[in-house]
């Protein structure tokens, strides 16, 4: 063994002093390691010529190539490697592997230790028991997942991990359609059940108005109704907020205040169409069209209230007696010891020449004093929407696109303040 003695006398040199020594010491040791590489290299060469083989060139370590190769690189080359895609895949190839080899090392000394087989024997059992559930999981936190139906199956839903433990819950409901409860726990919004289809004007402008409720389009109303209902009363499987908004149509005040009282609010609109020829709507559009408002909704005025609202007067009365009736009956109570009896004093007890009376005085009185906000709330046609584009210079055909495109660009309170008074603003 080669002894170094640094310095001499005074323990404490120079820092210069000391570096240059350093590298000396380096420099030899390099050296010495490369003459004893040629001389085990030469002791080969050696003993193949006596033995009458040709001699072999050395093979070199490709783990020691890529050291080699990485070693003298600067940082930013460095960072060049790391955000090239196809070496960072394969170096995270070569990173498995090696872990893999690692684990293959030490599997039976973990197996061989008192705490290891403990271990292995519980994640065994645990194996056993749970492959032949089969579960259906709902991600939570890190949003919706593609599931794959599988009848009979539990559904266990993932609420959150926070990296050392799952928060998980087993749902217990048949009450609910599979595939909306999956979208509901994949979300991470509040709930608006609404009327229409996915694509129609009337959801994507909920959409601009909500745009922090995962807005369901349910079709028919009495779908907003039921699920509205239905998703309240298991609200503990998603403990979100849940809401229903459906059109005001025939609807009674009564009918109305009762579903309030099940998170089913009501548009002030007879038809949410109606909402998209609202006078705050229109006089917003005429401002950022360049238009006159009072010309342009004088026009839209005189066109639904005088030549299509009162050419259907009779037909919406009958439409909404028809109706209230109908909510009377449902309210009824019907004895199932004395059925008819109990049936035809319910039906006694509606006076329907009164309802139909009541109804067309109120049709008339908003017909003659011209009261468009009123027409709107009880006029329940469809197509009204699609009708006045060109009052404003715009095919009618692209009116609704136009206003959705409009609105989109806009802040969502400055587009929530036009439908204020006709929308109800949501509390969570």
């Amino acid at each position: 063994m080669n002894q170094f003695i640094l310095g001499g006398g005074d323990p404490v040199l120079a820092g210069t002093q000391i570096d240059e020594q350093i590298q000396l010491l380096e420099g030899q040791k390099q050296l010495l390691m490369a003459r004893q590489r040629q001389m085990q290299q030469g002791a080969i060469v050696q003993q193949q010529q006596q033995l009458g083989q040709q001699p072999q060139v050395a093979q070199v370590s490709l783990w020691d190539s890529i050291d080699a190769e990485v070693e003298p690189l600067t940082n930013e080359q460095r960072q060049l490697l790391l955000s090239n895609e196809e070496y960072v895949n394969n170096y995270n190839a070569l990173q498995n592997m090696v872990q893999v080899e690692v684990l293959n090392l030490v599997r039976a000394k973990i197996e061989n230790s008192e705490e290891g087989r403990n271990l292995l024997t519980t994640q065994l059992k645990l194996v056993k028991s749970l492959k032949t559930v089969d579960v259906q999981l709902i991600k939570g936190e890190d949003g919706r997942m593609n599931l794959k139906e599988v009848e009979n199956s539990e559904k266990i839903w993932v609420k959150c991990y926070d990296g050392e433990s799952w928060d998980l819950e087993k749902i217990i409901s048949n009450e609910l359609p599979e595939k909306l409860l999956f979208d509901i726990l994949g979300s991470r919004k509040n709930i608006l059940f609404v009327e229409g289809e996915e694509s129609s004007f009337d959801t994507q402008l909920y959409s601009i108005l909500y745009p922090d409720y995962f807005i369901i389009p349910c079709g028919s109303c009495m779908q907003v109704i039921m699920r509205t209902k239905s998703f309240n009363s298991t609200q503990k499987i998603h403990n979100y907020s849940v809401y229903g908004l459906i059109d005001r149509d025939f609807r009674t005040e009564d009918e109305i205040n009762k579903l309030e009282k099940d998170n089913i609010y009501t548009l002030k609109v007879s038809e949410v169409e109606n909402l998209f020829v609202i006078e705050e709507l229109i006089s917003f559009l005429a401002n950022h069209l360049g238009k006159n408002f009072s010309d342009v909704f004088s026009n839209i005025n005189n066109y639904i209230i005088k030549q299509r609202f009162s050419n259907q007067i009779h037909s919406q009365v009958r439409k909404n007696v028809v109706s209230q009736i109908k909510y009377e009956l449902s309210m009824a109570e019907i004895s199932e010891i004395n059925t008819k009896d109990s049936f035809t004093n319910a039906i006694e007890s509606i006076n329907a020449d009164s309802i139909y009376e009541e109804t067309l005085n109120s049709y008339e009185e908003a017909l003659i004093s011209n009261n468009y906000k009123k027409v709107l709330e009880m006029f329940n046609e469809k197509g009204l929407a699609k009708s006045i584009g060109h009052h404003l210079s715009l095919k009618d055909n692209d009116y609704l696109n136009t206003v959705i495109s409009i609105l989109r660009n806009k802040e969502q309170e400055e587009v929530f303040g036009i439908f204020k008074n006709y929308v109800p603003r949501l509390s969570d």
